[in-house]
């Protein structure tokens, strides 16, 4: 009967579920459409075994791996889900990152609801979890897949939790534990869950006070295996990071300039979710340039804040809930302890949030009813204004949502979103690089090394540009000056050797080159670049050695073949020379200049009749052929098509 019972309740709210749903899907609809952005690349490109599908080897490859400087393999292995649904299709990364969005909207109602009997204010938190334009980034990011992993995996250890609390055994314990390690193993960010737990017990539980009292004691000691998870995650978190260089050095970012932006950004998120306009994927990290009266502002609001929620805890425990639970899940990334050069970031508020939207849907509420003594909390016009203000967020977030196109569309608006923003300009200008507009790129890139001329990537980036727009004598300067700020960057070593070599500084290149591999051995552009630069002296014996140390590195690598290729083509191993050219055109079967040195070394081994039809697969990618080498092939036979 008691299964029946519930049964019912989770009926009577489907109509409300369905309408949360709706409401989130209509605001994210464009996500479907969105490209690779940002460092998707790094994430799902950048990750061969990803690519993959689920397989065994890789299952144990996401459990072990450190890639991108994190440690989250259920995130690793819901990728891999997605490319055996539909491959490397960025649309179906997208669509489950939105499914997974709703899912945790729909069980935080439910967990919600359940907690406190109150469906229209669970709604309305959830529908502002929802449809919030904070919560874009979370979403549309194909590479924070982790912010809604996570959160999935939070809720569902509330849920197993409030089953706990109602009949305290161990089997009921154990299903909260296991989501508790599946959400760290998908985000380390759940470290602050037991906390958030002892608020549970505090409000809405009640568990210490009332009939339902327990002892604080007790409460803390059931949950000290949450906490050594915790702590256990927090150990693996920072050697990872740390091995990665993720952190900010100490030396760069001091403690007292970190708190001092902690302060700062703990007011701004408020403000952002107050007021969510000019949002940007990054926002610069103000270093030693914060006005110590914004600091002392925000030390001054926090302060009366916590006092405030304090002091009404007796009649409004659901203040003091919502505000520490703002505090405390924004604690591991409130940049105390520095992950990268951002001051802060939308996807840091994707739980933190919750806690400020319970504190408007119950505050809102209990203030007009005291002042206006309203029979109910949620009077119709106060339901009007909540269902208006859903409505204007989610219009919000369908524009934001568009900023994620693409890399140009994202870093144009952030720079334009944020004064100052050398990442965003940065970027922006990589963006422009890859449309071939180098010019542009090169005008922004000037404008982010004027803003932080100590950032390493910002004068990689000014040398590439001035490189191909063949200005190698200003490129020369700026990968000095990169290689001096990050002298352990394997590729502004090579970069820097490319340079060096086009400048005929031939020694200089070869040490930048050995430097390059002696940093990274493992890097396989080192080694193909290397080659390039040997094949370029003469030393095409010496090159083949590097092009198959980058291909054993990475057996995909397309150029490192097409280069081998062009090695063993001039010193005569024509029929090597057809392999190589033929690894490329299998992997990349648009390769026109594989297909036309392939044409050529299938002539200087008598296979005419094949040398036609790679001919006929360059005109086919709108390549010309050399019409000396067309005329002496068809002295050797006529085109087998008659063309």
């Amino acid at each position: 009967m008691t299964n029946m019972r519930r049964l019912a309740k989770i009926l009577d709210r489907l109509p409300v579920g369905l309408l949360l749903i709706v409401l989130i899907a209509a605001s994210y609809m464009p996500v479907r459409e969105l490209g690779y952005a940002y460092d998707d690349g790094q994430y799902v490109l950048g990750a061969p075994q990803i690519s993959h599908g689920l397989n065994l080897p890789d299952i144990k490859w996401a459990l072990t791996a450190t890639h991108a400087s994190n440690w989250h393999p259920l995130t690793w292995i819901s990728y891999m889900v997605d490319t055996q649904i539909a491959g490397m299709k960025p649309g179906q990364f997208h669509t489950t990152n939105l499914l997974l969005h709703i899912a945790c909207a729909l069980l935080l109602f439910f967990v919600l609801n359940r907690l406190t009997k109150s469906a229209w204010k669970s709604l309305f938190v959830a529908a502002l979890v929802g449809v919030h334009p904070l919560h874009v980034e979370s979403v549309a990011w194909i590479a924070e897949r982790k912010d809604e992993l996570s959160a999935l995996f939070w809720f569902l250890t509330f849920w197993a939790y409030i089953r706990y609390t109602e009949r305290r055994t161990i089997t009921r314990y154990l299903p909260a534990l296991l989501f508790f390690t599946l959400g760290l193993m998908s985000k380390p960010m759940l470290v602050t869950l037991p906390f958030t737990l002892l608020l549970l017990d505090y409000w809405p539980l009640g568990r210490l006070s009332g009939e339902n009292r327990v002892p604080i004691r007790t409460l803390i000691v059931e949950k000290i295996p949450l906490f050594l998870l915790s702590a256990a995650s927090c150990i693996v978190t920072y050697v990872v990071q740390k091995a990665g260089g993720a952190f900010g050095t100490v030396s760069y970012y001091p403690l007292h300039i970190r708190l001092m932006n902690a302060l700062n950004s703990y007011v701004m998120y408020i403000w952002k979710m107050v007021w969510p306009m000019d949002l940007a994927v990054c926002y610069p990290h103000p270093g030693f340039n914060l006005p110590i009266w914004k600091v002392i502002a925000a030390g001054v609001f926090l302060l009366a804040v916590t006092a405030l929620v304090i002091r009404a805890r007796t009649k409004r425990p659901y203040l003091v809930f919502g505000w520490l639970w703002y505090l405390i899940t924004l604690i591991p990334v409130i940049g105390i302890v520095q992950v990268g050069n951002q001051a802060m970031a939308d996807r840091y508020t994707y739980v933190p949030l919750i806690g400020l939207f319970v504190m408007i849907a119950w505050g809102v509420p209990d203030m007009l009813k005291r002042d206006n003594g309203c029979a109910r909390p949620f009077a119709p016009g106060l339901s009007l204004v909540a269902a208006l203000l859903v409505l204007a967020l989610a219009g919000l977030t369908r524009i934001q949502v568009g900023y994620w196109m693409d890399n140009y569309t994202l870093f144009k608006h952030a720079s334009e979103a944020v004064d100052g923003n050398a990442e965003a300009y940065s970027n922006y200008g990589a963006a422009l690089r890859i449309m071939g507009d180098n010019a542009g790129a090169l005008e922004q890139y000037k404008k982010a090394a004027a803003i932080d001329p100590n950032v390493p990537i910002i004068h990689a980036n000014l040398g590439g540009a001035y490189h191909e727009l063949g200005r190698d004598n200003e490129a020369l300067p700026e990968y000095q000056k990169a290689v001096k700020q990050n002298p352990n960057d394997a590729s502004l070593y090579t970069n820097l050797a490319v340079v060096q070599a086009t400048l005929g500084k031939l020694k200089d290149a070869r040490f930048s080159f050995d430097k390059a591999l002696k940093l990274n051995p493992k890097y396989a552009e080192a080694h193909n670049e290397y080659g390039n630069f040997l094949s370029s002296t003469g030393r095409s014996k010496e090159a083949l050695v590097q092009y198959n140390a980058a291909i054993a590195i990475n057996p995909t690598f397309t150029d490192a073949y097409y280069n081998k290729g062009v090695a063993l083509h001039t010193i005569g191993r024509f029929n090597e020379a057809v392999d190589a050219y033929r690894k490329v055109v299998r992997l990349n079967p648009e390769y026109e200049s594989a297909h036309n040195n392939l044409s050529i070394a299938l002539f200087m081994v008598g296979r005419y009749k094949e040398s036609w039809a790679e001919v006929h697969k360059v005109l086919n990618l709108d390549g010309s052929p050399n019409p000396d080498f067309l005329l002496a092939l068809s002295q050797k036979m006529h085109d087998p098509q008659g063309k």
